[in-house]
């Protein structure tokens, strides 16, 4: 064992003290519950609360069909005070052709639950 390395010290690369902040990135999957679809976005029920403006990819499964959707966060509301559970409305940034033919289909197939009388 080299006099250089630590009792204990397993690590097999050298590691490097990182002086002032060094800012980087996680992505993590997290399951949430669809509230609701349009062409234009979705409202989701989440575990986790997440940040407004922020970036996401949305992985969504409609008939068998996996898509990846880019969406941003434009409200989140904590379901209850201090809680990081919360429900959060996306916009669709980008939705190709497609993708928005699958979506216009499933909520054309949804029924008018609307009220006799009402738009």
């Amino acid at each position: 064992m080299p006099t250089s390395q630590r009792l204990g010290d397993r690590r097999a690369a050298v590691r490097f003290e990182i002086v002032g902040e060094l800012w980087g990135t996680l992505q993590v999957a997290q399951t949430v519950k669809v509230l609701n679809l349009s062409a234009g976005g979705m409202l989701i029920e989440s575990p986790v609360t997440l940040a407004p403006g922020s970036l996401y990819d949305a992985h969504v499964t409609i008939d068998d069909r996996h898509m990846v959707i880019p969406v941003r966060a434009t409200r989140v509301t904590p379901l209850m005070p201090g809680s990081a559970v919360c429900t959060a409305a996306f916009e669709f940034v980008e939705l190709p052709s497609d993708v928005r033919n699958v979506i216009d289909r499933l909520v054309g197939e949804q029924p008018d639950e609307s009220p006799a009388g009402e738009p």
